[in-house]
């Protein structure tokens, strides 16, 4: 059974993803770990003009923010349990390159993780963040515009994890993904067929000796005494 293509696609792709989630969950528990000295503030240069005014906004929310126990150990807890979830994304991404069956529930089960962890960071980042946005009359209306910003990151974050619920397990791929499972593995050393056994063909019968004509009395006393043999009449 041929391989259907989707499956070498989202394997890759979840290695990436595996890849670059580790690496921002190790940023996210480092900066839970250190509190609000944790969060760089931007430069005197980085924070001229409008966008410089509302990365500084931003930072000074999230330092707030990092204040708060429940924020802050939410976000650590985050951390830790997405770093184990993003090694099984990336088991996952090589189990769907070797063709195993199981690759595909643990797939679904991170795009779930993934899914129910995006609301929950939305829901803390909205408690927490938006109301320490400090008022700025240089950029009005920057709580709505963070709010609508935190929406859009999660509908960005679930498409990922939506494809592999509801793309990824076709038909053609359950059927191959338990069919190359089922396989039994191969072996180097066949058994030889059995020989069974044959009647002897003519050329493997052996020759019977000639048969010889009845030996009288007479002949068989000649043989044994030829001197005292009778006479013929």
């Amino acid at each position: 059974m041929q391989r259907p293509t989707r499956i070498p696609i989202f394997g890759i792709a979840c290695l990436i993803f595996g890849g670059l989630i580790l690496l921002q969950n190790f940023g996210q528990l480092g900066s839970a770990l250190i509190g609000p000295d944790g969060v760089q503030a931007p430069t005197a240069n980085e924070s001229s003009g409008q966008m410089g005014n509302a990365m500084r906004d931003t930072t000074l929310a999230i330092q707030a923010a990092m204040k708060e126990p429940i924020y802050r150990i939410g976000m650590g807890l985050k951390a830790v349990v997405s770093l184990l979830m993003a090694g099984a994304l990336i088991a996952a991404g090589v189990g769907l390159l070797r063709g195993q069956s199981w690759s595909l529930r643990l797939a679904k089960i991170w795009a779930i993780y993934a899914i129910a962890s995006g609301v929950v960071v939305t829901a803390l980042q909205s408690v927490y963040i938006v109301p320490n946005m400090p008022d700025n009359p240089a950029i009005p209306g920057m709580a709505g515009a963070m709010y609508f910003g935190m929406v859009f990151m999660l509908v960005l974050m679930c498409i990922f994890p939506l494809l592999l619920i509801f793309v990824l397990p076709s038909r053609k791929v359950t059927a191959y993904l338990n069919r190359s499972s089922n396989e039994p593995a191969p072996t180097h050393l066949e058994a030889a067929p059995a020989i069974r056994d044959q009647p002897p063909t003519a050329s493997h019968t052996p020759a019977s000796p000639p048969a010889h004509p009845p030996v009288s009395a007479a002949d068989q006393t000649w043989r044994d005494d030829p001197w005292n043999a009778p006479e013929s009449k």
